[in-house]
């Protein structure tokens, strides 16, 4: 006997997006369930008289920077009991920000680093960005016989940068928690402001000076060029005495109102051999203020290099710029399947 089957339009199918939301539910119990070992009841809500609400945030919250700035942002759970689960969706705007995969790009890698100081990470789902839609996707549960997280800390990182100056606000769409047997924990998810301000100072990140045979070669690099016009530098034989500039005019900015930097050199084939020798330079922004840096040592004996961390963009308005460089850790990722655990070290 053939037996036929047919498929039509039904007025109360599911709509893509909300089907698939139930199936990572489902898919997070069953997880918390096959690691564990444990046969639980479908998952329900927990009793209120068992857990006070517990908080899903962002940490720090508020956060800010500049626009060449990398902003690291933690997922934090405040208050939580018998925490075994996870599965949180942040929203940003793609428009202002984006979020970099661990390996420092934006591309289709890891962006999500799980973390191993509160929650045990045994099996990740997801840990990936969409830097399109502006949306954030973390999925993970901890290994049998792991003990189950009480209390609070951070369970996954991710890293912003701008594409343009901005504010705007991460909201969790998605925040379940759940416990070894699949039980949703209570929780109140808070929302996250975050800020990419517009630099208020010529960002100069290195300046130094060294000899090259008879002469000396003098490099600078900007962090940020937003309001540059160029620069001018100066050499003297005195850290404290009398300066002499030594170009004819304007070194010209080679991205002026770039959120990035760009490196420089000035080979100074007049430099006296007898002595040590001092350089400063002066970088002129659009408003025809200057940010004075150095000075930088080229001493025949052993060429001391000057790295710049805070200066003053003009000091009749005060306005600080502090440049910072963020020194990432090296980083291994390693993947497996069953009671074999994801790590970052």
């Amino acid at each position: 006997m053939k037996i036929q089957t047919s498929h039509k339009e039904s007025g109360n199918q599911l709509h893509p997006l909300r089907s698939h939301r139930i199936a990572i539910g489902i898919m997070v119990a069953v997880l918390v369930i096959a690691l564990t070992g444990n046969v639980a009841p479908t998952p329900t809500l927990a009793n209120s008289h068992i857990w006070d609400d517990a908080i899903v945030r962002c940490d720090p919250n508020p956060i800010s920077g500049d626009t060449f700035d990398t902003l690291t942002i933690d997922m934090y759970i405040e208050n939580v009991v018998d925490l075994y689960g996870v599965d949180l969706e942040l929203s940003f705007d793609p428009a202002i920000a984006y979020v970099l995969d661990e390996d420092g790009f934006a591309g289709n890698g890891v962006q999500i680093r799980p973390l191993y100081t509160f929650l045990i990470p045994g099996f990740t789902l997801f840990q990936s960005a969409d830097n399109v839609n502006g949306n954030i996707h973390y999925v993970t549960a901890q290994l049998n016989p792991t003990p189950p997280a009480t209390g609070s800390g951070p369970v996954a990182r991710f890293r912003l940068q701008a594409h343009q100056p901005g504010t705007f606000t991460m909201q969790f769409t998605r925040h379940d928690l759940s416990d070894r047997n699949g039980t949703i924990i209570p929780n109140v998810a808070e929302s996250c402001t975050v800020t990419f301000a517009v630099p208020t100072a010529v960002a100069i990140a290195h300046f130094s000076a060294a000899w090259q045979g008879e002469a000396i070669l003098v490099s600078w690099e900007t962090a940020s060029e937003l309001d540059v016009l160029g620069f001018n530098l100066y050499r003297g034989d005195a850290s404290e005495g009398e300066f002499v500039q030594l170009n004819t005019s304007l070194i010209p900015a080679q991205s002026p109102g770039a959120l990035f930097g760009e490196d420089y050199t000035y080979m100074d084939e007049a430099a006296p051999g007898n002595g040590p020798v001092y350089y400063k330079l002066a970088a002129i922004d659009t408003d025809e203020g200057s940010t004075w840096v150095g000075p930088a040592l080229a001493d025949p004996g052993e060429p001391t290099p000057v790295t710049i961390t805070h200066f003053n963009a003009n000091p009749a308005f005060a306005a600080p710029w502090l440049a910072t460089l963020l020194v990432l850790a090296e980083m291994e990722y390693i993947v497996t399947r069953q009671r074999r655990i994801t790590r970052y070290r």
